[in-house]
């Protein structure tokens, strides 16, 4: 069994049971810190997010990154460190895209908002 993995506007297929062996550095940008114990640190952080993780869970986070970094390189800004106001729009982004799909779905089936087109 395969699972698929969004990252940085890619996707690459990894059988399932190899999450330990993904090499995730690149989510942690170790060059900028001149602490030696912070660049260790930074070097652990991939495995400490996968530590434990089901193959969906991890499927999911990387899925979850790899979209906020695609949306930040088409906004040509800074995928890491984010300023908050910056990660504040993305979510107000993905909040219209849901509700944009719930009304979509709930003129599909013929629903209004708040109730049922249903009568019981």
């Amino acid at each position: 069994m395969f699972w698929f993995l969004t990252l940085s506007c890619y996707v690459i297929s990894v059988p399932s049971g190899d999450t330990g062996k993904l090499d995730l550095s690149f989510l942690v940008p170790v060059d900028g810190l001149q602490h030696p114990e912070l660049h260790w640190l930074a070097k652990l952080l991939p495995s400490v997010l996968l530590q434990d993780k089901a193959p969906k869970t991890v499927n999911s986070y990387l899925r979850a990154f790899g979209a906020w970094k695609c949306w930040a390189e088409q906004c040509h800004v800074s995928v890491l460190p984010v300023e908050p106001v910056v990660f504040s729009l993305y979510l107000v982004k993905l909040i219209q895209e849901s509700v944009s799909t719930i009304n979509s779905v709930r003129s599909e089936l013929g629903t209004e908002e708040g109730g049922s087109s249903t009568s019981h």
